[in-house]
């Protein structure tokens, strides 16, 4: 999530480092989309954004990018 020019992990909410930032999409019913918005329950200010084929876009840290689960087609490629 990108607030007053700063980023932060949608997953752990601190702000990110440009060399640490990945960008992960998942489909809207995944694992992912689930640990994120339990993640941000209480939080008023978040919102995810769906892209035009239908995932979800998360802006995370290089940390939190690799505790979230992949698929695997992502992980046989």
């Amino acid at each position: 999530m990108v607030k007053n020019f700063v980023r932060t992990c949608d997953v752990c909410h601190r702000e990110v480092p440009f060399e640490a930032y990945r960008q992960r999409s998942a489909g809207p019913d995944g694992m992912d989309v689930l640990l994120v918005l339990l993640e941000n329950q209480g939080n008023l200010d978040f919102e995810l954004s769906e892209t035009p084929d239908g995932s979800i876009a998360f802006d995370t840290c290089l940390n939190c990018y690799t505790r979230m689960p992949f698929n695997h087609s992502y992980a046989l490629n």
